[in-house]
């Protein structure tokens, strides 16, 4: 009547060591840290055969497709635990060394290739490796291929692959059914008030009778849906029909669910751990009870980045309900400092250094303090400065400067001391667009010219200007739309500088001096930047005989870091107007091109790498100017802003019109970049 049950079991053993046997190809750590098995880990055939399908995939993605893998366990000393025995044969690598189609009409078997990215036949310049996910993706690559071009119904009926005998080779066969090739037949929109049913068939991009493209639909309802995003409708549905009306024609019919805009319930400001808040809101062009906007938000972000402060700056969307969102600008704070502090020889220049400290967002209120001090036996400079971007609480800007400057000795063919200092303010305009801006400087100096060497045009050119006093006024009107401070990708920032120098402010300088530089930004291919630079200036007397300082004269060459314009390849203010010695006398005229195709290396810190060719070149009057006159070159540098020091660099560039004892000559030359971003 009564009934007893014994049960035995047996357990799994555990582990005690893995040997891997036959693996040639793939070394013993990334086999075992591919089955990822650990000494005293429970050993059960479910989870043995995980770990061998693992490494199977392993040497499949290497190309091994014919792997050949087996495990065995044998009793270890320890008799609760065994050991692991994976036993390889890795088999040869295989490549994939045909592909074919069938029942391909309209496009040939390379035309079809082409539109596989990643499953490629095996070459002299590339290895056709068989990777199982990228030749699923291939396979919808293809079919991408046909509905953009019309083939909506176009579905690959079967693939197969096979092995030669010498189990090397794979051969790849697709069969296609291309199906009918169709056209955009009437297109019509339903629910939409806000907009209506031709200008939003301008943003779809399709019109009747065009041939059948899945992707351009699909990128114009994308393009429709960011019009609605734009204004705050951010639950807007689309619902779309394609209806097939005749053998080779499709319908479209768009029905749109508007709903209500979205408000701005609150803006949070995180992660800004120096910078204070209102100096980032006051970037800002949305608040809290504005519609949802998406060009402004991402206008907030641009302006936040180009404030320099931030490495990053995201945006996060947290729906609230169905009528109000919040926004998060989450940043990351950057170093926004730089120092200096360095000495050194050269025979040129004697004993050099510097000393000095520029902070850019002092104490986290955006305002900007400097102070530098370089010396060395050609050149000495004192120069202290401060900015406060918003006066009274208002997008005001005001400052001052105070700078002495020494340069001279052999290399320029006098002294020149300059003291003085100016006054500044500036305002953001919201007018023609608020990208734009206008500044205003008043300055007050004096030059004072000495120890001329003995050089007759030198000394002939430099006759009254021995000693002048400036009193200018300068107005700089300028937009800058570019995306980033550091690497911008898009954008541009164009400036049209004029300078009045007249002797009824108390200064004995009279003239007038136009400068004008733009810069583009486009993006090319991958993630290469295409640079484009333009500067032009002219300088005009205001009177007979007027005096105008060497120091405001144009100067180009090298690196020009403590006068004049950069062109590299040549010697430092070696292109324009030269005495019969080879001493610059500066031109009156300058005109200069540059094209860099800049390409990203690191992006924290920031660092890129560029290929450049300008031309450009100084001239003594605007009758002498030559457009086919330019100075050209060629080269390659790289950049990388370094916290505390700012942006640094080095350029290589080949000057092909470099004259040397009278005669063109093409000369290699090196050029170092401090603090400037060019």
């Amino acid at each position: 009547k009564n009934l007893h049950i014994l049960i035995k079991v047996k357990e799994f053993p555990r582990l005690n060591k893995i040997e891997i046997k036959g693996n040639k190809k793939l070394k013993t750590k990334e086999v075992e840290d591919n089955l990822d098995f650990y000494r005293g880990q429970i050993i059960n055939p479910t989870r043995l055969s995980k770990g061998i399908n693992k490494l199977k995939k392993l040497y499949n993605d290497k190309g091994y497709l014919l792997a050949k893998i087996d495990a065995n366990t044998k009793q270890s000393e320890d008799k609760d635990k065994v050991d692991l025995i994976i036993n390889i044969n890795e088999g040869k690598k295989v490549q994939i060394k045909q592909i074919t189609f069938t029942g391909n009409k309209s496009f040939d078997d390379g035309k079809l290739k082409k539109q596989m990215k990643k499953t490629k036949e095996d070459r002299w310049w590339r290895s056709g490796d068989f990777k199982k996910d990228e030749y699923k993706k291939d396979l919808e690559n293809i079919l991408k291929f046909y509905r953009k071009n019309g083939f909506r119904d176009a579905e690959i009926v079967s693939d197969s692959i096979y092995y030669a005998d010498n189990k090397e080779d794979m051969f790849i066969n697709i069969k296609i059914n291309e199906g009918v090739k169709y056209y955009f037949g009437k297109i019509s929109f339903e629910g939409n008030k806000i907009y209506d049913s031709e200008f939003l068939k301008l943003f779809l991009g399709i019109r009747e009778g065009e041939e059948y493209n899945k992707e351009k639909f699909e990128k114009g309802l994308k393009n429709i849906n960011q019009l609605y995003y734009d204004r705050g409708y951010l639950y807007t549905q689309f619902n779309q029909q394609e209806i097939p009306t005749a053998l080779d024609t499709v319908n479209v019919k768009i029905n749109i669910v508007e709903r209500n805009p979205v408000v701005i319930n609150r803006i949070d400001i995180v992660g800004n751990t120096k910078t204070r808040e209102n100096v980032i809101r006051r970037e800002l062009k949305i608040a809290p009870g504005d519609t949802f906007s998406s060009l402004l938000i991402q206008r907030s972000q641009r302006d936040i980045f180009v404030l320099n402060y931030f490495a990053n700056v995201d945006i996060n969307v947290i729906p609230v309900n169905e009528k109000k969102v919040n926004i998060a600008f989450r940043v990351e704070e950057k170093s926004t400092q730089t120092a200096n502090m360095s000495a050194g020889y050269s025979e040129r220049d004697g004993i050099i250094g510097s000393l000095g400290i520029s902070m850019n967002n002092l104490f986290g209120r955006g305002q900007r303090f400097l102070i530098d001090w370089q010396f060395g036996r050609i050149y000495r400079s004192f120069q202290i400065s401060f900015t406060e971007p918003w006066l009274f609480g208002t997008p005001t800007l005001g400052g001052f400067t105070l700078f002495d400057v020494k340069r001279g000795g052999d290399w320029y063919g006098y002294t020149q001391k300059t003291k003085g200092g100016n006054l500044r303010i500036g305002r953001r305009f919201t007018w023609p667009d608020n990208y734009f801006r206008g500044d205003w400087i008043f300055e007050v100096s004096k030059n004072q010219i000495s120890d001329v060497r003995n050089d007759i045009d030198l000394r002939n050119f430099l006759l009254g200007r021995d000693k002048t006093q400036r009193r200018s006024i300068t107005q700089i009107i300028s937009r800058d739309s570019k995306n980033r401070p550091e690497f911008p990708t898009m954008g541009s920032t164009v400036s049209l500088t004029t300078q009045f120098s007249g002797s009824f402010l108390g200064g004995t300088e009279d003239f007038l001096k136009n400068e004008l530089r733009c810069e583009w930004y486009f993006p090319a291919f991958g993630k290469f930047v295409l640079y484009e630079n333009l500067e032009a200036g002219f300088i005009k007397e205001l009177k007979k005989h007027a005096y105008i300082s060497p120091i405001e004269m144009f100067f180009m060459g090298g690196s020009a870091l403590s006068i004049g314009t950069p062109l590299r390849g040549y010697q430092e203010r070696r292109v324009g107007p030269l005495t019969s010695d080879g001493y610059p006398l500066g031109g009156k005229v300058k005109l200069k091109f540059t094209t860099e195709l800049r390409f990203p290396i690191s992006q924290n810190p920031t660092m890129y790498g560029l290929f450049f060719a300008e031309a450009g070149n100084n001239w003594g009057s605007l009758r002498e100017a030559d457009l086919f006159d330019l100075k050209r070159s060629v080269g390659v540098g790289i950049r990388i802003f370094m916290p505390m020091m700012g942006m640094m660099g080095i350029d290589l560039g080949y000057g092909f019109d470099n004259f040397i004892y009278g005669k063109r000559k093409g000369v290699l030359r090196p050029h170092f970049q401090f603090g400037r971003s060019f």
